[in-house]
Order: structure tokens, then sequence, then C-alpha cells
């Protein structure tokens, strides 16, 4: 299938979103703080700190 990785990268980006907003978190806010965390070596073994239902918006 051609669209195959694009469609599960698609499917995956907007589970994450779908998660966010039913945890009552701002989807664009988590997905860049994930993002940020993982470009600056949020370590592996604190992955659930990651995760839409823990993310706490910066003030």
């Amino acid at each position: 299938m051609r669209f195959g990785r694009s469609t599960k990268a698609w499917d995956r980006i907007a589970s994450l979103i779908a998660t966010a907003k039913t945890n009552g978190a701002e989807p664009f806010a988590c997905l860049q703080a994930t993002l940020e965390a993982i470009a600056a070596d949020h370590p592996a073994s604190r992955l659930d700190e990651l995760l839409p239902w823990n993310f706490q918006p910066s003030s």
C-alpha cells in the first residue's frame, strides 16, 4: 500500500490529539511540550510523564 506509513503516522497523531482533548488538555500545547521534551533528551524510563493524561501546562 502506497500510503501505509503516512496513514499510520496520522492515526498516531490523531489519537494523541483526541486523548489530549479527552483529558482536558489543549492538544497543540500538549504535543508541543511532548516533542520539546523528547528533543531535550527526556529519559525513556520516565516516558509516562509525557502521556496526555499527565500533561501539566506550563504557567
